[in-house]
């Protein structure tokens, strides 16, 4: 296996290490990137992430069901979904990986695999025998964008789009929010069960990021292992 950078681990060792992580953590982790996560507390932010990971995880069993799809790449032409592959860059402020808009549009980015591709390539045999392949990576992009879909079909059913916090209230006035990332933990979920495989797909923030700044994806890496950390030492 490559040897770390100047002391500092490999993309293989991170990866080692993230899948390893559990459900619980890495919602504490998307969790701790949205905006309303403070007027949320912890003990309740924990039953929303286990009530989101469940969710997706229904979800997509349902969709499977329906479609009858042997691959995550058969289930678009079904509810007749276009998938589009964009070539537009990153800029320096953001690296979007894929997109749904809707009703119908799903856009996955070349960049980021293109990246990711190279970067494999590039590595010995055994450190890419850690790293998930690179179709792997696009069921699973594709995956997480069926599920932003799947929301917007069943959104006055589906548990993400029905479970709200009141942001304001004044006498009978009152102002309500869906929240963010219980959407992100849901579709990694999701996706993780469309494509079948065991880690979870929030890993792929430090994966992919890594093709674009080192320095940024380990900071990313450190935070994750922080919360989790923080996890275990909670549960004593």
């Amino acid at each position: 296996m490559e040897r770390a950078e100047n002391g500092r681990l490999t993309l293989a060792q991170m990866m080692t290490s993230l899948r390893s992580v559990d459900d619980e953590c890495w919602g504490r982790y998307l969790f701790s990137r949205d905006i309303l996560r403070d007027r949320i507390p912890p003990d309740r932010r924990d039953e929303m992430i286990a009530k989101s990971i469940r969710c997706g995880e229904e979800y997509a069993r349902r969709i499977l069901v329906e479609t009858n799809a042997r691959s995550v790449s058969g289930i678009p032409p079904f509810f007749g979904l276009r998938v589009h592959f964009s070539d537009e860059p990153a800029t320096e402020k953001r690296v979007l990986f894929a997109n749904f808009t809707p009703p119908d549009d799903i856009t996955i980015m070349n960049q980021p695999m293109e990246k990711y591709d190279r970067l494999l390539a590039s590595l010995p045999r055994e450190e890419v025998s850690v790293l998930p392949a690179g179709a792997e990576i696009r069921d699973l992009l594709l995956g997480h964008e069926l599920y932003h879909f799947t929301e917007e079909r069943y959104r006055n059913e589906i548990y993400t789009r029905t479970e709200k916090i009141r942001l304001w209230k004044i006498f009978r006035f009152q102002n309500e929010s869906t929240i963010r990332a219980l959407g992100e933990i849901a579709a990694m979920a999701f996706a993780r069960t469309l494509a079948r495989v065991s880690y979870f797909p929030a890993l792929l923030d430090v994966l992919l990021l890594f093709c674009y700044n080192k320095d940024y994806s380990r900071s990313i890496y450190q935070n994750i292992m922080r919360i989790h950390a923080a996890q275990k030492d909670s549960r004593g």
